[in-house]
């Protein structure tokens, strides 16, 4: 099982005979630093365009901000628009505005699940998961994002797994994070 958290980051762990899998001193699973747009905003990790940059929740903000300036039009006839700019926008506003129907926020959740399924594709074709399961308080705000991301997802995978994986989305919502650390704990100690 391959898991990623969309929250305030973006992070992944991978679960191999149900044992956490601890790659290296330094971390692992780093699949929010997968760079999925060379053009795309400025990472915290100090590349250009990595998932994080594009799915995590500040992430989402600053792309719906890149996409406001960019296709000017759809953003003025957006239940997001302010004169004062796109500044300012949440992540929350712009699920929000998606969920009632909003062409522009639309634009932004299928760019941002494209630029997370580029990521999934190529961790799936390199690990072959049975299941992809996708956490955290953005990855679980909505179940039509976890759709959409299946939906792009199947296209960068190879013919021959696309039928051996399942994405779904975590029971344990944001609570993952801390359970995967605590078990990882144990794991160690054993």
């Amino acid at each position: 099982m391959f898991y990623v958290t969309l929250g305030t980051g973006v992070g992944g762990g991978y679960v191999l005979e149900g044992r956490i899998q601890p790659f290296g001193d330094l971390g692992e699973a780093e699949i929010g630093h997968i760079v999925v747009d060379e053009h795309g905003p400025e990472c915290c990790c100090g590349n250009k365009g990595c998932v994080e940059a594009h799915c995590s929740g500040p992430g989402l903000a600053k792309l719906a901000a890149a996409l406001a300036r960019s296709s000017y039009g759809s953003w003025k006839s957006s239940a997001l628009f302010s004169d004062n700019g796109p500044t300012g926008l949440s992540s929350v506003q712009v699920i929000e505005a998606w969920e009632g129907g909003d062409d522009f926020a639309a634009e932004v959740m299928r760019v941002s699940a494209n630029r997370l399924a580029r990521a999934l594709g190529a961790t799936i074709n390199l690990l072959v998961p049975e299941r992809v399961v996708i956490g955290g308080g953005l990855g679980t705000a909505t179940p039509r994002l976890l759709e959409l991301i299946r939906d792009q997802t199947h296209g960068y995978v190879v013919p021959y797994f696309r039928d051996s994986y399942q994405i779904l989305p975590s029971r344990l919502r944001e609570s993952v994070v801390t359970q995967g650390a605590a078990i990882l704990a144990r794991q160690t100690v054993e």
